[in-house]
């Protein structure tokens, strides 16, 4: 057992780093699940808010700079803000894809580290070692599915 604690040891920043992601993850999961009506509500209210102002003032301002009637205004004002609302839906686009680039790249080389980690520790445990920490990962979801089941 002293043996599995010194091998831990050495790879200890890795498996801090792994169960601090994981946790990471689980929170945002646990947030999105438990507030999507309130945040997305506020949301969708705060953009829907946003718009009408925006159209509010770009209303004001074309009837009196180009002196146009109501109804064309309110036509030179959709394509204004179709023009708008396509630019930011393709901004918004490629700053997601680069984000989601530089997450998967950022997770893909840490499980590789980790998973190198396990394996070489995992090399390196006796056949008692291994068959306790076998023992303890069942022993712990079968207490696990106790409580969750």
């Amino acid at each position: 057992m002293l043996i599995l604690l010194k091998m831990l040891a050495e790879n200890r920043h890795i498996y801090r780093r792994f169960i601090y992601h994981l946790s990471l993850f689980c929170l945002c999961i646990g947030l999105v699940l438990s507030l999507y009506d309130v945040v997305f509500h506020l949301l969708f209210e705060g953009v829907h808010l946003t718009m009408e102002v925006l159209e509010q003032l770009l209303d004001i301002v074309i009837e009196h700079l180009f002196h146009t009637e109501r109804r064309e205004t309110q036509i030179i004002v959709f394509y204004i803000l179709l023009i708008f609302g396509g630019s930011m839906s393709y901004i918004i686009w490629k700053a997601l894809v680069m984000i989601w680039q530089r997450l998967s790249q950022i997770i893909s080389t840490d499980i590789l580290e980790f998973k190198i980690a396990v394996m070489n520790d995992w090399s390196l445990l006796s056949r008692v070692n291994k068959a306790t920490l076998i023992s303890l990962f069942i022993g712990a979801n079968y207490l696990a599915s106790m409580l969750f089941f």
